[in-house]
């Protein structure tokens, strides 16, 4: 089988265009063609005025696949490579069921190997099964009524299941193609299986997930909803149990001695549970922002122009980045075409929004989320002595007169206790007469280059370029000193002369009278003369 890349056809292209075209690729007859399949199919609007299909396919072919290799290009016909998984060789002796505690995408996939290796895992899930957990978070977007355990972040599936079931990742790892298979064969759309941005949707992950927990028990395993994991059994530094709360507040111990903690990002309480139990622990790198939305048509027509609404394009996506001088980036995440954003909150006094689309993204807004970076060396002192979740365990203290208490995001970043006012922030800057509560960074916008915003120095981690000190301290540019003609091995652009001579700041593309001159039909004046 042979694999055919880079094949280009108009949106509205048919299976036998597509013949025909790998036909003409590798130099041989349509009929000679026995099979064709899509490997991977992408948009190309680049020009607004020709968008279209990019494809990769896999075909087979009743000819000399070698001699067809021979006389093809080959950066774009190469023979077929697939992954096939081996599945995970069993090699316990211990008699006890391992347990994965969460039963979002990472504890499901788990859960489902184990159980594939006939491991039989029992599963603990703080959450309720798909259909009571759809009810109950239909009840919190009607009636304002959170049931803390069951909602958008806990339950069957774990966040994923109340979003867009989008399938990116940032790598290419051939492993995925066993995840793709999968949830195609429990019951998400085949397109997923070669489409650039993979989608499953919202209205077809509730089914998705029900049909994996089905078959995880049809392997001997057990999933027990609405458990929390509140302690870890150890003994001379191994694992000899859990033990966890049932909903109607029963505490149960159950001996293992594998347990997987497939946890997701908010159960607070079990992560605090882990850190006073000594578990080590280490502060990772996350991201904070907002949601925007903006109407779905406007955003076709930035992408496609007169192309958008066609119906095999769909709604259109985008992803954006930026790198300011400072450090600090910003970029869009989790992009929802034809989506909506919806409330996500987990726990009470919480605003938490998520976005959200069905599998056919016909809804009036699209929405992605807009985030910064933040890095662990970014967070204050006291929050790396306070514990899981940036100093969040439970009870939130109040802040003390002192200035003692819990972080306060201001407009100027994270701080602890009060907020300084504009003008201690302006003395901290620019060493006035403020007391010394920290370090003191110069001023790093000056005349002529706009307003000067303060900053934190934990958020200006880079050194000050040397070029920018020699202006700060001399209050103009310094001077450019004259580059050599030749640097890395390579001629000057700008200057057509010899190589150990340099050019000026003043010079110009060579004239009519310097290619004379090369061709020493004038007489031989200056350098300086041509370009001062």
């Amino acid at each position: 089988m042979l694999r055919i890349s880079e094949i280009k056809l108009p949106l509205d292209y048919t299976e036998e265009d597509l013949k025909l075209k790998a036909a003409k690729f590798m130099k041989v007859q349509p009929e000679d063609i026995t099979s064709l399949k899509v490997f991977r199919r992408s948009v190309d609007s680049r020009k607004k005025q020709d968008v279209h299909f990019v494809f990769t396919i896999d075909v087979e072919v009743n000819a000399d696949e070698k001699r067809i290799l021979k006389r093809t290009d080959k950066k774009k016909v190469q023979p077929s490579v697939f992954y096939h998984y081996i599945p995970v060789e069993n090699k316990r002796t211990s008699d006890f069921r391992p347990v994965v505690v969460g039963f979002g995408p990472a504890g499901m996939f788990c859960a489902l190997t184990l159980a594939e290796a006939g491991l039989k895992p029992i599963v603990l899930e703080r959450g309720h099964d798909a259909d009571t957990r759809t009810k109950d978070v239909q009840n919190f977007w009607q009636d304002r009524s959170l049931n803390t355990s069951s909602n958008i972040q806990f339950g069957e599936g774990g966040a994923g299941t109340f979003s867009d079931g989008k399938l990116t990742t940032g790598i290419k790892d051939p492993r995925q193609n066993k995840i793709m298979t999968d949830f195609v064969r429990f019951g998400a759309p085949e397109a997923i299986l070669y489409t650039n941005y993979p989608h499953i949707g919202t209205d077809n992950l509730v089914e998705v997930v029900k049909n994996i927990r089905k078959e995880i028990i049809r392997l001997g395993g057990e999933v027990r909803f609405g458990c929390t994991l509140t302690d870890l059994i150890i003994a001379n530094q191994y694992i000899h149990g859990v033990t966890y709360r049932e909903e109607s507040g029963a505490t149960v111990d159950l001996e293992t001695d594998c347990v997987v903690l497939a946890l997701g990002h908010s159960a607070r309480d079990t992560v605090t549970m882990l850190f006073n139990k000594g578990i080590q622990m280490m502060q990772k790198p996350f991201s904070v922002g907002a949601r925007i939305e903006h109407p779905r048509e406007f955003i076709d027509r930035a992408q496609y122009g007169e192309a958008a609404g066609h119906p095999n394009l769909g709604a259109a996506n985008y992803k954006m980045a930026c790198h300011p001088p400072h450090g600090r980036g910003m970029y869009t995440f989790c992009m929802c075409p034809g989506g909506t954003v919806v409330n996500a909150a987990s726990e009470e006094g919480g605003i938490v929004v998520n976005g959200m689309s069905e599998y056919a993204r016909d809804a009036e807004n699209s929405n992605s989320a807009l985030l910064v970076g933040i890095e662990p060396e970014h967070f204050p002192e006291r929050l790396h002595r306070s514990g899981p979740a940036g100093g969040r365990l439970p009870g939130r203290p109040e802040v003390r007169e002192d200035g003692s208490g819990p972080p306060q995001l201001s407009d100027r970043g994270l701080s602890l206790g009060h907020p300084r006012s504009p003008a201690e922030e302006r003395d901290r800057h620019h060493g006035g007469s403020a007391p010394d509560d920290g370090p003191k960074t110069e001023r790093l916008c000056h005349a002529g280059s706009g307003p000067h915003i303060p900053r934190d120095p934990q958020l200006l981690p880079r050194p000050v370029p040397p070029r920018r000190l020699l202006r700060m301290q001399h209050g103009r540019r310094p001077p450019r000193r004259h580059l050599p003609l030749r640097r890395r091995r390579r001629l000057c652009r700008r200057h057509r002369l010899r190589r150990r001579r340099r050019h000026s700041r003043r010079g110009s593309h060579p004239d009519r009278r310097t290619r004379l001159l090369r061709r020493k039909k004038l007489p031989h004046p200056s350098v300086r003369e041509f370009f001062l």
